[in-house]
């Protein structure tokens, strides 16, 4: 098997891992943003994605005491082809797109996109990316998009956006392409297009998309399922609710996991994406002169802070905060900080060590939680008052937009 390899391409440690993807496509294919003549910045990329989304599904594995917390933070984010066809669109190039039926179409598919000298955007069962460390008991349920750079007989170099290259051998790869069926083989190469000709309707389209995504009657998309999730947080009597869900106070450490990897750490700007959407606004207010952009930024400005605040609940800790004594937990969050620290720094070894810490004090959390019934539900009004008052900050930023479009 031959030899291919992206020419010119330095990794890039990554603020979202969708926008990375994209823009490494772009930049190979000599797409341009036309108010700077450079390469599409992440910012610019995540905006004309259609920018921001809400959501969460709380995935329940109670033959494995844990449980895992998913929450969407970008737009169309249950449908990531969607998203990429929406941005691919408004920057104006060209979406490749390949659904092969077997692991050897799907091989020379994805050699032929390197052949041609593009990086190739596949979708992968992420318990197969050896560096990311996902548990056995989670293969076959969660999707990563990474990007291919580089491919011989036994092996695939990934852009994975954590500023090194990352060498995986070509079996658990193809194996990782083939595993979810809800993507099997997807591989998505980009080429030019006729470029955005008109950078202020493209704008104005993704906020209108960004707007009613965000502000539409919906419990499971938009900001109505941040409300729900609130609700459902201080719900004691409901079968949805956090107090009848987490009655016997176990697989909580693992919820509390995934929470903060989602909003801070896993491929994402540390706080849900609305720092970046703040870069995009404030791109965009510049390039098009359009100073309500630039205050619509400070509004998400704000939003960022509170969304790094709640990636740290249940700390940082006062003296009298329910948990303020579960030192366990604070240790298990400076370990899965010191893991993605090190997987930036292309230090696998360190994060192997890292991630070991995180499992066993995970492990030991979800059996045998330190803190008592009380001390739960009053965590669990304290969070729901968070996110509700997040919720309401939301909308108002969204108000602040629409009084841009409708002027």
């Amino acid at each position: 098997m031959a030899t291919y390899h992206v020419d010119q391409h330095d990794c890039e440690v990554a603020q979202f891992n969708h926008t990375a993807a994209l823009a490494t496509a772009l930049r190979h294919a000599g797409c341009t943003a036309p108010h700077s003549g450079k390469p599409w910045s992440e910012a610019m990329l995540l905006g004309l994605g259609g920018g921001l989304g809400a959501g969460y599904i709380l995935w329940e594995f109670k033959a494995h005491r844990c449980a895992v917390l998913t929450l969407g933070f970008h737009h169309r984010w249950n449908d990531s082809q969607c998203w990429f066809n929406e941005a691919i669109a408004r920057v104006g190039a060209t979406a490749s797109w390949t659904h092969a039926s077997g692991d050897r179409r799907a091989a020379r598919a994805l050699d032929a996109t390197l052949r041609n000298g593009h990086p190739a955007i596949c979708w992968v069962d992420e318990h197969y990316l050896p560096h990311l460390h996902v548990s056995e008991i989670f293969e076959g349920c969660f999707g990563w998009v990474t990007t291919v750079i580089g491919v011989d007989a036994g092996h695939v170099t990934l852009d994975d956006g954590w500023g090194k290259p990352i060498v995986l051998q070509r079996p658990r790869f193809d194996m990782a392409r083939s595993r979810i069926a809800s993507f099997r083989h997807r591989q998505l190469a980009v080429r030019a297009g006729a470029g955005c000709g008109d950078l202020a309707a493209a704008v104005r389209s993704a906020i209108e998309a960004h707007v009613a995504y965000l502000g539409a009657p919906s419990t499971s998309f938009g900001l109505g399922a941040l409300r729900q999730w609130g609700r459902t947080l201080a719900d004691e009597r409901g079968s949805k609710g956090w107090n009848r869900q987490f009655a016997d106070r176990t697989r909580l450490a693992s919820v509390f996991r995934s929470m903060r990897a989602g909003i801070a750490l896993r491929g994402m700007d540390g706080a849900g994406l609305r720092s970046l959407y703040a870069a995009f606004l404030r791109e965009a207010g510049e390039a098009l002169g359009a100073e309500p952009l630039l205050r619509a930024a400070e509004a998400y400005d704000g939003l960022s802070e509170r969304w790094r605040a709640l990636s740290q609940a249940p700390f940082p800790l006062e003296a009298t905060h329910p948990f303020a004594e579960v030192t366990p937990l604070a240790d298990m969050y400076a370990a899965m900080d010191r893991k993605y620290a090190a997987l930036a720094a292309g230090d696998l070894a360190a994060v192997a060590q890292a991630d070991a810490i995180v499992v066993q004090l995970n492990t030991e959390l979800d059996r045998h939680p330190p803190w008592t019934s009380d001390q739960q539900n009053q965590l669990f009004r304290r969070l729901s008052e968070h996110v509700q008052a997040l919720w309401f900050a939301e909308k108002q930023a969204l108000v602040v937009l629409r009084r841009w479009l409708n002027a």
